[in-house]
């Protein structure tokens, strides 16, 4: 087998696949003199920032960044780390307001933090940035769940009892209000318009007067149940087996309640409103689109078992809609229940096809990256990533393709050509991670190799990250479905299944060579 040291993997089988896999490797310094993930790196407020015209960090587009946790130094760890602390430094705390002037619930996690050119962080807690009613909307729901879940993600990564117990307060904090907001009768959480990664395409329930009131949104169940996951992991982690109990019960509640928003066990709906009447039934009469974020992202999180996940796959593959560009759209064909004036806002597109009604966002994508691995799409998997690579070597390295992911914004949403946003860069993370998935817990790493069947050979030269410890997965792939020996270190190992590798920490050497057959 080549040892190429300079290259993310070496590998003897498709060349084209092994390139996928180096070339996403490259995008932390770029490739041909382009901007790479390092360009983002902001030495002032020392985190990755959103790129472009937009001076912050918006929890929604950085959402796929959790794609490189296992695999970035201590130098942009420390970035990486540092976009999701500046989350916390600014939680609601039941005082502090924001620019609108809206006083965030003791637990709540700004929808974006904005920076300006004085490089001063400032909390922005709803979505409202071009509407000035941010009395009207909820506070950013879904959002607070997915920050805790990039930021438990990089805490199990570091295996450090001390630091996780330093943020714990904060995600706990952060998840007593989350449960605040369950509805006993059916224990699903209750979201207001405007609560969701959709933005003010999620309006909630019309009640017909004017006004919106809350739904039940799939993706904030999916969100705050990976949220749960990750919390129970960091409780077990420092001791808290008591707290890890409370949390591990609430996650058996929601487990029960998300049931109710799976559509003929095919897929989830976009939400149930408080009417009863389900929104995002594809084909249906009314309200008949398909959501594609709480699905891709279900299935990602392994939120969704394998046969519910397999269903998902289909249903969105029976939708030639949805990938018109290669890339996924947001929801097809169109929406039908977004708050008033959200499409005739300038800066969201002049409708069907464009913001979050049908375009084509890159933090979405590199999740449904995610969730081809971990089905074992690879032809899905080199779609995508040959997508993004193709638009990269034409100077764009954009946050969102509109018209279902087919053209860039227009004069809408200048800054085409030679513009670098973070979104773009965490589809490459993901075409790195889904190739073990590389899932962190407690007191152990568990590997699901999903790498591609055209290679035979499979060797990684770059580390994988588990607090002290560097792991370098290595794969003979023999062409049978099942894992049928591990080595660490060339010691056979005996903690493994079919489908995954368990690697306790306290077994793992400092730097361990893993060996996996199939």
């Amino acid at each position: 087998m080549p040892n190429e040291k300079k290259d993310f993997c070496a590998g003897v089988g498709s060349r084209e696949s092994i390139k996928l896999i180096n070339d996403s490797w490259k995008m932390i310094e770029g490739i041909n003199d382009r901007p790479g993930l390092r360009s983002l790196a902001d030495s002032d407020i020392k985190a990755f920032w959103q790129g472009g015209k937009w001076k912050g960090i918006w929890s929604q587009n950085y959402m796929g960044m959790y794609s490189w946790t296992p695999f970035l130094d201590d130098e942009l760890l420390l970035f990486h780390d540092n976009a999701y602390n500046h989350f916390f430094a600014l939680q609601g705390d039941g005082h502090r307001k924001d620019k609108a002037g809206m006083t965030a619930p003791a637990g709540a996690l700004p929808e974006h933090v904005f920076f300006g050119n004085d490089k001063i962080p400032c909390p922005h807690y709803k979505n409202d940035e071009h509407t000035g009613k941010a009395s009207e909307y909820d506070f950013w729901i879904e959002g607070t769940c997915g920050t805790i879940i990039g930021k438990s993600d990089i805490l199990l990564r570091k295996h450090d009892r001390k630091e996780a117990k330093k943020y714990l307060p904060m995600i706990e904090l952060a998840l007593e209000w989350l449960e605040s907001l369950r509805d006993k009768s059916n224990n699903l959480i209750k979201a207001g318009p405007a609560a969701t990664f959709i933005e003010r395409a999620y309006s909630g329930t019309d009640m017909g007067n004017g006004k919106f009131s809350y739904g039940f949104p799939a993706g904030v169940m999916i969100y705050y149940m990976k949220a749960l996951t990750n919390a129970i992991e960091l409780e077990v982690l420092v001791g808290n087996n008591k707290k890890a109990g409370i949390f591990r019960k609430r996650l058996k509640a929601s487990e029960d309640g998300i049931a109710k928003l799976i559509e003929n066990n095919n897929y989830f709906i976009s939400y149930l409103d408080r009417k009863g009447i389900r929104h995002g039934v594809y084909g249906a009469k009314k309200h008949g689109y398909f959501e594609s974020n709480p699905n891709h992202d279900a299935i990602a999180y392994r939120i969704s078992g394998d046969a519910l996940s397999e269903n998902i796959y289909s249903t969105i593959s029976s939708i030639p809609g949805l990938r018109q560009g290669k890339t996924i759209s947001c929801v097809y064909p169109s929406r039908d229940d977004v708050l008033p004036g959200y499409q005739s806002d300038p800066a969201y597109g002049p409708g069907p096809g464009y913001h979050w009604h049908g375009a084509s966002w890159f933090s979405s994508e590199a999740r449904m990256l995610m969730a081809y691995y971990r089905l074992n799409k690879f032809n899905d998997v080199k779609n995508s990533l040959g997508r993004m690579f193709e638009l990269y070597s034409k100077g764009f390295a954009r946050d969102v393709m509109d018209n279902f992911g087919t053209e860039f914004p227009g004069s809408y949403n200048p800054e085409e050509k030679g513009v670098a946003y973070i979104d773009g860069f965490a589809v490459y993370g993901a075409g790195l991670r889904g190739l073990f998935e590389y899932q962190y817990m407690s007191d152990e790493l568990i590997l699901y190799p999903h790498v591609f069947d055209d290679i035979s050979e499979y060797a990684q030269n770059m580390p994988v990250y588990f607090g002290k410890k560097k792991i370098y997965p290595s794969i003979l792939n023999t062409g049978k479905p099942a894992i049928s020996s591990v080595k660490l270190n060339g010691v056979p190992i005996a903690s493994f299944s079919e489908k995954a590798v368990n690697l306790r920490y306290d077994i793992i050497p400092e730097n361990a060579k893993l060996e996996i057959i199939k």
